[in-house]
């Protein structure tokens, strides 16, 4: 079912198109409120997830899934947590640099999805790309939600 392209990688694509948005988004602005920061992780846990889901339909091994997300977000947590940042009045989070990161990521994120959708297209030899994007999204994901809780963790931390 899930080995050959279905309606499904439409969603995942729009997904990943949503991840592309809300981090440009984010990128485009010096100061960004920490609610707004959750929008283009929550895009990419999406399509990483269905992503994983497929492979998962297919017989994969699961276990990698859980690893490369908790390794990503480990990742993007310390970055996350060691950022640059300065706050100003009314809790918003100015970031002097680093603001392009996660374009990339997002990116990176997209090609794997598109990695998936042409394997798809192109039948079952493709399984052999198809498992290492899975993975490849699902850490980009974790990497996303990770600074996005790493750089909340310390407002709060501040707050207090």
């Amino acid at each position: 079912m899930s080995g050959k392209l279905n309606l499904l990688h439409i969603l995942v694509v729009l997904s990943a198109a949503g991840c592309i948005f809300y981090a440009w988004e984010g990128a485009k602005h010096r100061t960004v409120r920490l609610r707004r920061s959750f929008r283009a992780p929550g895009w990419a846990l999406l399509a990483a997830l269905l992503l994983a889901f497929f492979e998962i339909a297919m017989k994969q091994r699961w276990w990698p899934f859980p690893i490369a997300l908790l390794l990503g977000g480990a990742v993007g947590a310390a970055y996350g947590l060691l950022v640059k940042l300065r706050i100003e009045d009314y809790w918003l989070v100015v970031r002097p640099t680093g603001r392009r990161i996660p374009v990339w990521i997002a990116l990176v994120l997209m090609a794997a999805v598109l990695v998936d959708v042409v394997g798809a297209w192109w039948g079952p030899d493709a399984r052999v790309v198809r498992f290492p994007g899975a993975l490849v999204a699902l850490g980009c994901a974790g990497l996303l939600w990770g600074r996005a809780l790493g750089m909340t963790i310390r407002l709060w931390h501040l707050n207090r």
